[in-house]
């Protein structure tokens, strides 16, 4: 049986401020609360878990999650991929999101916000699909191993509904908090089992 821990990466300015369209925003970083809530949870699983490999997303603020996680510790068996990358918003990265989310625009992104993508951006259909083909590819790979994917909010929420076979309008209603733990298991037996979420260290 295969156990997967999913860690939504520390927090950033963004994350604390919410007035910005972050979308995948590749470059920002993680701030001091997000480095300490980095290395709290870092503790806990090097007191509580045996990872056998690490998955992360290619952004700055994935990355410096990563290495304050694991902070002292080596693993050789680290992979950053792409696909573990936050939803794009394309054209609307950066800017204000009192700007961008009018009542209007808001109405049109309910109407469909499974398949809405903002210009030059992606879906949260496009995402779930690439984030569960990874989550694939690492369960073929990591047969019986315990495996740390670290990526973020939406991405992993739009996992969490594929796995969980809800409706498009339950991904937003997925609580995941800034470096919160959630756990799969996989079995061939028994398929997927969703045994917590967003577990705050």
């Amino acid at each position: 049986m295969a156990e997967i821990y999913l860690i939504r990466h520390g927090e950033t300015d963004y994350n604390k401020h919410n007035s910005i369209v972050g979308g995948r925003s590749s470059h920002i970083s993680i701030n001091q609360t997000g480095i300490e809530q980095s290395q709290k949870l870092g503790e806990w699983i090097k007191n509580n878990l045996s990872v056998d490999a690490v998955y992360c997303s290619t952004s700055n603020r994935a990355r410096q999650t990563l290495k304050e996680v694991f902070k002292g510790e080596i693993y050789a068996n680290v992979t950053l991929s792409e696909n573990l990358e936050e939803l794009s918003q394309g054209e609307w990265e950066g800017q204000p999101r009192d700007k961008i989310y009018t009542p209007e625009q808001i109405k049109i992104i309910k109407s469909d916000n499974y398949r809405f993508k903002a210009p030059g951006g992606e879906s949260q259909e496009e995402v779930e699909n690439r984030m569960f083909l990874i989550l694939e590819e690492i369960i073929a790979e990591h047969t019986d191993e315990t495996v740390v994917i670290i990526s973020h909010g939406i991405a992993l929420k739009c996992l969490l509904r594929k796995i969980l076979d809800s409706s498009p309008a339950m991904t937003s209603k997925i609580s995941l908090a800034n470096c919160s733990i959630s756990k799969l298991r996989y079995s061939d037996e028994n398929g997927w089992e969703i045994r917590f979420i967003n577990r705050v260290i």
